[in-house]
């Protein structure tokens, strides 16, 4: 049994026009030969299992395209047993390709349906199955737009795609229908970046101000903070001594980060925001180019508590 997994790519534009672009699985691509000859109304099968709403999603986006063979020893209802989880194992795989996206640039990229064609010979004589994701990206600015990525840039995201192998659905039983890459607990041994990267995410997949603000912040704190003693100074402190050079740059992003956490704490403790939304748009945009800087740096996230205090002090004190 053969299988096309299709995923439209909302608010990605490509550069270049009829593009087709192999990444770490499968393809992304604007081409519109696929869409015209697949998901179209003269398809009785996409018509009749997508439905007309969700064809039209595809047109002017780019889509997310996987072409393969199943093992030859699965039968056909080990196929339609996991059909579902297949979908969802493909949708996460692109998933993580779009998040990525956003170490090159802010973005409102996202993806949320994808669908699974499984057939023998020809597809239209095949099934479909359907896996759906909730999350739906805004920028810093709370904007939904199309944002312009590169070639090169999408193959650059796709560096570290996630890349799901079927065998750990038909053999182990594994459910890509649960976010299950993001854990609170200790105990699953996140790193700090891990752990910012997360809050991260909850940032970019809430349309609330008060919400960007407090996970941005907590995720400043998952990378540089120690203690909890003077926690807005310390972060403050040592986000600037990380990102500016200039005595004045960083005092200027010192004082942001301190504005942010008095934002923040409010909305932590279920207070209104004062000033205007152009205001806390504006510190939120920082915000988000701060957090895109700090991501692009191991050391000294891999620290251990100590050493981090030494490496901070060290920088405080003129060390190069």
């Amino acid at each position: 049994m053969k299988y096309r997994f299709i995923a439209a790519i909302h608010f990605l534009k490509i550069d270049q026009p009829e593009c087709r672009i192999p990444v770490k699985s499968g393809i992304v691509t604007n081409k519109s030969g696929i869409i015209n000859d697949v998901l179209s109304y003269r398809s009785s099968l996409a018509v009749g299992t997508l439905g007309i709403h969700s064809i039209d999603e595809f047109q002017g986006n780019s889509y997310y395209l996987v072409d393969g063979e199943f093992d030859p020893n699965l039968t056909e209802d080990d196929i339609n047993c996991h059909g579902s989880q297949v979908s969802f194992a493909f949708l996460r795989q692109i998933q993580s390709l779009t998040d990525k996206l956003w170490n090159i640039r802010d973005n409102s990229v996202y993806v949320r349906d994808g669908f699974l064609f499984v057939y023998d010979k020809q597809l239209e004589d095949g099934n479909t199955f359907k896996a759906s994701l909730s999350t739906i990206n805004t920028m810093a600015s709370l904007k939904i737009e199309d944002v312009l990525f590169s070639k090169s840039e999408i193959l650059t995201a796709s560096d570290k795609m996630v890349e799901i192998s079927l065998s750990e659905i038909f053999d182990e039983g594994a459910n890509y229908a649960l976010s299950t890459q993001f854990q609170f607990f200790k105990s699953s041994g996140l790193d700090r970046k891990s752990c910012a990267g997360m809050y991260v995410f909850f940032a970019r997949s809430s349309a609330a101000l008060s919400v960007k603000m407090l996970m941005y912040v907590t995720a400043m704190e998952a990378l540089v903070s120690t203690s909890t003693a003077e926690l807005s100074h310390q972060v403050s402190e040592r986000v600037s001594v990380l990102l500016a050079n200039s005595a004045e740059d960083r005092l200027s992003v010192y004082n942001n980060i301190k504005k942010a956490y008095g934002y923040r704490s409010k909305a932590a403790h279920g207070e209104l925001l004062k000033g205007t939304e152009t205001e806390l748009v504006s510190l939120l945009l920082l915000l988000d180019e701060y957090m895109r800087q700090l991501m692009k740096f191991e050391e000294p996230y891999s620290f251990g508590a100590n050493e981090l205090n030494q490496f901070f002090l060290n920088k405080l004190l003129g060390d190069k």
